[in-house]
């Protein structure tokens, strides 16, 4: 999941329907919000230097000492320490994205849009697979379920879902991401031979056997 910060929210939430298109998962940070263990990149938007102070990024950094952090502004000028690339505004999303991949893999770090879960796993441009089968969805049950394996094994709500896994003004009610649940449980279902995605006091997480435990 990549976090995107900056002062225009308009800005960042554009960012955030252009990841969204591209399948990858990502959140505006709201006040003083952190890096924590479901962020795998960074996005610091804008040119304030309030957003882009040496004190702001260290700050960022001391909670995500490997992932990588790139900063796309509009002039190009100075950068603080702790940033591992600028990028212009104009610069094509797909380049930050790439980026990011380089830098994970240079230090080890999982990459954004890659998400498992024992055996399964739900990658951006890639087939979601169960138990080496494939197993074919629509772009909303992947993204569903690439939003659940972002933040496993903490649980979300149906507005939560909505929230994160959909554009701005295009969320399904929660009884639609319970729909889209159901759909993707009745998938899974026919490799695993049970119910994947569960619900406790409203919350949806992963529940998943090992190999071993399923029984096909």
């Amino acid at each position: 999941m990549i976090l995107i910060y900056g002062k225009n929210k308009n800005l960042c939430r554009s960012a955030r329907e252009i990841f969204l298109g591209m399948g990858y998962i990502s959140e505006v940070a709201d006040g003083g919000v952190m890096p924590e263990t479901r962020h795998r990149g960074i996005v610091i938007l804008g040119r304030d230097d309030a957003v882009f102070g040496r004190e702001f990024v260290q700050k960022i950094r001391t909670g995500a000492a490997k992932i990588p952090i790139i900063a796309v502004r509009e002039d190009l000028l100075r950068v603080a320490d702790g940033v591992d690339a600028v990028f212009p505004c104009s610069l094509s999303v797909g380049h930050t994205v790439q980026e990011m991949g380089r830098i994970a893999d240079a230090r080890g770090c999982p990459r954004i849009g890659e998400y498992a879960a024992g055996e399964l796993s739900a990658a951006v441009g890639k087939p979601i697979m169960l138990c080496g089968e494939a197993v074919e969805m629509t772009k909303a049950e992947g993204l569903i379920l690439r939003t659940l394996l972002a933040v496993h094994p903490v649980g979300l709500s149906a507005e939560g879902i909505a929230a994160l896994a959909f554009r701005a003004g295009r969320e399904p009610s929660a009884s639609g991401v319970r729909t889209h649940i159901a759909a993707i449980n009745r998938r899974l279902r026919a490799v695993a031979g049970e119910n994947i995605l569960l619900s406790d006091s409203g919350r949806y997480s992963i529940k998943l056997r090992t190999r071993e435990e399923i029984t096909v």
